[in-house]
């Protein structure tokens, strides 16, 4: 009996890639991988005509081959490969259909040589032969196979069969198709998975029709294969499906892979698909998007009770057929005999409520409107080439699934209807980054452990499958490890301090999978108007799982109010103070009230503080304009706050900003035409300041002329820009001059305040000659008007010969050169710091008022940025010059007073000796006979004379 049921349960997956890398270790096989299962740390891969038994670490401990070479369209390969009551079933193709049954016991096995393998064959044809479901219990199992009954006609089959004595006998069989127009294809069926319920066994299948229509189906059968307990409703998954560009209407309505778990912790159970969109004729390569849907298994056996009891109870058919009388078809017990039933279903088949092929009877479909699934930042679905694979697994009392996509990606996903279901995608190579054709998956499963995955992928081209393992449970993959927000989007995963980890591997006690220690990196601005309004703009790591109302921000004890957030950015909008001042800026994650102290764990704090200020205009350059020619001018305002929004305004029109550059804005001047001076408006967030007269609309500046126009070229020299209205070019004007195709740029200071002159130095020229320049004028704010071309004169400026003395006055003269007027007003003379005045120049000379100085001093020269020091030494010498006629006259005197006095003393001394005694004789003169001492110091020129002292022989 057969009806639709629409999942009212999509899970919201939250994608986030994770590299992983020592977790993933791969084994490849020379043949195709078919089927694989686990046992005891080994894994049976079957491969080819092989069967492979592999240590846990993917390498290969033995093989054995089961099938020889065959020419069936069906190539020989394991189609069958089950654990079933500690026996591992082999099923092989053999002979064109046949499929041949090796029973390996698992308990007596050593080497897949060494053991007997029983083996027995059930017919089999184009579809693979698949166990679709088994009851160790009772050692029955369920086989799905197709019966090749024409070249192009193939009849799915279900049969129940049970293991005795080592072998395996039919109980019963149906098959999936009972159309009796043989003329017509039979519907394509697959068996997506099956499962156990409360004593039922219910098939998930995708069945294709004549048409090319596609429906997937859950089927509901006794576990006795019971006719009276077959039952089918159509399941879909439909809703709104919103991508970053659009939002679209879809319906998911072919199942790919499956698994049957747990809700969450709870003890109810569903049974999870993974589903597509299926258009006839569409490319069967091109990405497809898939959603994982969940149906309730308890709405599924409702959804089924009402489809028999509208069928055989609401006069769909007129009455029940004899057979089903006495038949409870909700609890599958039957009275009848079974094969009476079987016998009767052949041949009344069209009577039979909910078995055909295409329809049925039932409820409508339920349209409820689906979650999509959120991969990264943008609400969109799984998308991939191929179907991807599912396995679940228990973790935590959790359910969780593995779903892989072929291009290598894993989606680690917790099923939970409480909320929005979400997961983690764990990156990993594939062999679709290898391989230039076609790989497929082979399966997936998971160990007994639930620790491991496996999956198998094979490419049938190449002709090699390979068998990849990774862990389940792992957090310490590449970007959790040092991401708390990575971590967090993993469902099994939270923050242990500072790692991620399972709950169970933290064991300092702090593992949280709901809040992460934020993190600022950068806030922008730091600083604003006390009037408010600032958006601060806060950058680093935070987590997205927080909304606006669990996040505060403070700047000192100043709440910011949050106004959007998102996994690295928060931005808040400052309140209005009543003055300046800095505070430090304060992020708490935690909910609480609004004082900043009951912040605690989930906080951070910024290393620079936020300044309120009050908002001012430093300058505005220029402050006036032309009024021809102000729409194609800029202006610069230099204020003091950064702020977020920044607006200005000249009379009241709006000057549009062209750059900012942290507190200085450029932006164009809105043309006025008219002479006029106006208020200049600055806004920042909410402060406003108004400059009065702050910008003039004037009329257009004159130059006309150059003053001196001729210059030295070795020195820095001031010269003079003349004309009108000059005051409204500004504070500073560069000038270019191109002499001899040197270009320099000279700099010239504010104008004059009656706008007729501006002061400008020239630029050193290496230039030897007189040469003519030509002065561009540069960088003007507004339209200046040239009347005739600035020519100016360069030549080298004259050497100084050393400086002279002169009737008080100090020469300077030059060699063979004319100093040229021009350059009085830049020529210093000091002596010992004290001006020289009154400074002359001549063709040939300069002279200046020498000042009375005493002492002997230095003497400075300086012309423009040129300066030259004649030494003291130098000086003295000039000043000796001009002294020696007085020098002389007291030489001589001194000269005069010496001779006199020597005159003197002789005269004196002369009469002192005339008074000695008298010599008589020349006996007298024998020094011998006269005491020295008497004599000694006495001799003078009388007594010389007398002794004839000079005149001895």
């Amino acid at each position: 009996m057969m009806g639709k049921i629409n999942s009212s349960i999509v899970l919201l997956i939250v994608i986030l890639p994770i590299a992983l890398t020592t977790d993933v270790i791969h084994s490849q096989l020379p043949e195709p991988i078919q089927n694989f299962v686990e046992y005891d740390n080994r894994i049976f891969v079957g491969a080819g005509s092989k069967l492979y038994k592999l240590y846990f670490n993917l390498t290969i401990e033995e093989s054995v081959r089961l099938t020889e070479e065959s020419e069936c369209s069906n190539e020989k390969k394991v189609q069958v490969l089950e654990l079933f009551n500690n026996r591992l079933l082999v099923c092989t193709t053999q002979r064109c259909g046949l499929c041949s049954f090796y029973d390996f016991s698992l308990n007596l096995l050593q080497h897949l040589s060494d053991k007997k393998r029983d083996r027995w064959q059930i017919l089999s044809g184009k579809k693979s032969t698949q166990i679709i479901t088994e009851s160790e219990e009772d050692n029955k199992i369920v086989v799905m196979k197709s019966l090749e009954s024409t070249k192009s006609l193939s009849l799915p089959y279900l049969s129940y069969l049970e293991l005795k004595d080592g072998h395996f006998s039919q109980i019963s069989s149906i098959q999936l198709k009972t159309d009796t127009n043989l003329s017509k294809s039979f519907p394509e069926i697959d068996v997506i998975t099956s499962y156990e319920y409360k004593g039922q066994m219910f098939f998930v299948i995708v069945v294709t029709d004549n048409n090319g229509e596609v429906f997937t189906k859950v089927v509901r059968w006794c576990q006795n294969m019971g006719i009276a307990g077959y039952t089918e409703i159509i399941v879909t998954c439909s809703g709104k499906i919103s991508t970053p560009t659009t939002t679209s209407n879809v319906v998911y309505n072919k199942a790919v892979s499956a698994f049957f778990g747990k809700v969450a912790s709870e003890d109810e159970k569903a049974i999870f698909l993974t589903m597509t969109e299926f258009k006839r004729f569409s490319n069967p390569v091109v990405l497809k998007s898939y959603s994982i849907c969940a149906f309730r298994m308890e709405e599924i056996r409702e959804k089924m009770t009402n489809v028999q009891s509208n069928c055989y109870r609401n006069g769909v058919l007129s009455t029940r057929p004899y057979w089903l009388v006495g038949v409870d078809y909700e609890t599958c017990q039957s009275t009848m005999d079974q094969q009476k039933i079987l016998s009767d279903i052949y041949e009344q088949r069209s009577s039979f409520c909910g078995h055909k092929a295409n329809g049925g009877v039932g409820p409508k479909k339920l349209d409820t409107e689906i979650l999509p699934m959120k991969i990264g930042k943008s609400q969109t679905q799984i998308t991939s080439r191929f179907p991807p694979i599912v396995a679940s697994y228990n973790y935590e009392l959790k359910t969780l699934a593995i779903v892989v996509t072929i291009e290598g990606e894993i989606y680690r996903i917790l099923c939970d209807f409480r909320k929005k279901a979400y997961g983690t995608a764990l990156m990993m190579s594939s062999m679709a980054e290898t391989s230039t054709l076609q790989p497929y998956f082979s399966g997936i499963i998971i160990d007994s452990s639930q620790k491991f995955a496996f999956v198998a992928e094979s490419d049938s081209s190449s002709g090699f499958g390979r068998l990849m393992r990774f862990k389940t449970t792992s957090c310490n993959t590449e970007t959790n490890r040092n991401s708390c927000q990575n971590c967090l989007s993993d469902p099994i995963c939270g923050w242990c301090g500072t790692r991620c980890s399972t709950e169970k591997s933290c064991t300092n006690g702090q593992w949280s999978s709901q809040t992460c220690q934020p993190v600022i990196n950068e806030v922008s601005p730091l600083d604003g108007p006390i009037s408010g309004g600032t958006i601060l703009t806060l950058k680093g790591s935070f987590t997205s799982k927080h909304d606006t109302h669990d996040i505060k921000i403070f700047i000192g004890d100043v709440p910011c109010k949050v106004v959007s957030v998102n996994r690295r950015t928060i931005n808040c909008k400052t309140p209005k103070t009543p003055s300046p001042f800095a505070g430090q800026i304060l992020l708490s994650l935690n909910e609480g009230d609004d004082n900043p102290s009951s912040l605690v764990s989930g906080s951070a704090k910024y290393h620079e503080k936020f300044q309120y200020k009050r908002l001012d205009i430093i300058s505005i350059k220029p402050n006036a304009s032309s009024i021809a020619h102000s729409n194609d001018k800029n202006i610069q305002i230099e204020t003091n706050i950064q702020g977020s929004d920044r607006r200005i305004q000249i009379c009241d029109e709006e000057c549009k900003i062209q750059m900012i550059n942290n507190e200085m804005l450029t932006c164009k001047i809105p043309p006025i035409k008219a002479i006029t001076k106006c208020n200049v408006k600055l806004i920042v967030d909410d402060g406003l300041v108004n400059r009065k007269d702050g910008f003039s609309y004037v009329k257009e500046p004159v130059i006309f002329g150059v003053k001196p126009n001729i210059t030295a070229s070795n020195i820095v020299f001031p010269f003079q820009l003349l004309g009108n209205n000059l005051n409204y070019l500004g504070d500073n004007i560069s000038l270019i001059t191109s002499v001899n195709d040197q270009k320099l740029i000279s700099i010239c200071e504010k104008a004059s305040l009656d706008g007729t002159s501006i002061e400008c130095f020239n630029s050193k020229l290496d230039v030897t000659d007189e040469t003519d320049a030509v002065i561009y004028v540069k960088e003007i704010p507004i339209n200046l008007i040239i009347k005739d071309s600035l020519k100016i004169t360069y030549q080298t400026f004259p050497k100084f010969k050393k400086p002279q003395f002169k009737d008080n006055k100090i020469v300077f003269s030059f060699d063979n050169s004319e100093l040229p007027m021009s350059y009085k007003d830049s020529i210093r003379i000091s002596i010992d710091g004290r001006i020289c005045q009154n400074v002359y120049i001549a063709l040939t000379e300069m002279i200046c008022t020498y000042p009375n100085v005493t002492s002997d001093v230095p003497i400075l020269l300086q012309i423009g940025d040129e300066s030259q020091l004649f030494s003291s030494k130098e000086t003295q010498l000039i000043f000796y010059k001009e002294r020696w006629k007085i020098l002389l006259y007291i030489i001589v005197g001194i000269l005069g007073f010496a001779i006199c006095a020597g005159t003197i003393v002789f005269i004196v001394k002369k009469k002192k000796d005339n008074k000695r005694r008298k010599l008589k004789s020349k006996d007298d003169c024998d020094f011998t006979k006269v005491p020295s001492d008497e004599y000694i110091g006495k001799i003078n020129d009388s007594f010389a004379r007398h002794c004839n002292l000079f005149s001895f022989n």
